[in-house]
């Protein structure tokens, strides 16, 4: 297996005083042998927050959730599966890190998710809080979405207004 075959992800938004902890977390994960072909590794991507947290202190000027305003670091991890494993193995694969995500990233996080990176099966399905914040600033937003956009034309995986889409198929987006 390697980094660039079919993969899955987990991602968190962290505060720095969490940082130790979810660090040694992972490392745990990264380190476990699995029963299943598959490599594993985990990356902070972005640090955020900042000058950030002052430019919508309310939150509502931005598409940006509030979370991730109050945020340091954004953590990736990913798990990359080897072209033989087989469909059980690959089911088996995505169930234990979505188990793993909620059980064990998730408490560290400040509850929002990279929308590029994250898990794609949240076991509450509460992507729209994940990913924007709340249902107030995830309204707000498909406000604006629907008057610019009415036809919903412009979609993709949990985005504003993707369950209003005729097709709501990840395969296909």
């Amino acid at each position: 297996p390697g980094a660039g075959g079919p993969q899955y992800s987990v991602s968190t938004s962290v505060t720095a005083d969490k940082t130790y902890d979810l660090i040694k977390a992972t490392t745990a994960w990264v380190t476990k042998d699995e029963t299943y072909p598959m490599t594993k590794f985990c990356t902070q991507t972005s640090l955020l927050g900042g000058e950030m947290k002052n430019l919508d202190v309310d939150g509502d000027d931005t598409s940006v959730a509030p979370a991730m305003r109050n945020t340091e670091i954004q953590l990736t991890c990913v798990g990359t599966w080897a072209e033989t494993a087989t469909v059980d193995q690959r089911e088996q694969m995505v169930a234990d890190m979505d188990q793993w995500g909620e059980d064990v990233v998730r408490p560290f996080g400040t509850g929002w998710v990279y929308w590029n990176e994250p898990q794609h099966n949240f076991p509450e399905n509460d992507w729209k809080e994940r990913y924007w914040g709340s249902m107030d600033n995830y309204n707000r937003l498909l406000r604006s979405k629907r008057r610019y956009d009415p036809w919903n034309a412009i979609t993709c995986y949990h985005c504003i207004g993707w369950d209003f889409s005729e097709t709501v198929d990840p395969a296909v987006c």
